[in-house]
């Protein structure tokens, strides 16, 4: 099972994180009205998946799912709008 990575959003709009491995990301304490940015880095050997919290709408139909770059050290950028009931992401991949 992937490990969780759990995001307090209190401390900080803004986090970074690299993952060396598949992940499951979840977001706490998110407050209606706020944007929020994840900058993931590829670690290890790259291909690693980020699953989004259940019910995250994504642009562009994403069905709830982004497609992260693949190369190690590739560098893509998550925003995510919360309006104090669905979880609105947006992302810019490949900042190699």
């Amino acid at each position: 099972f992937p490990v969780t990575i759990t995001w307090n959003t209190l401390t900080s709009f803004n986090a970074t994180v690299t993952i060396a491995d598949n992940r499951d990301l979840s977001l706490t304490n998110l407050l209606a009205g706020n944007h929020y940015a994840l900058r993931v880095v590829q670690g290890g050997t790259g291909s690693n998946t980020l699953t989004l919290p259940a019910g995250t709408l994504v642009e562009n139909g994403g069905g709830g799912t982004v497609t992260l770059s693949t190369a190690v050290g590739a560098i893509d950028i998550l925003t995510f709008y919360y309006d104090g009931t669905n979880l609105y992401c947006s992302y810019i991949t490949d900042f190699t």
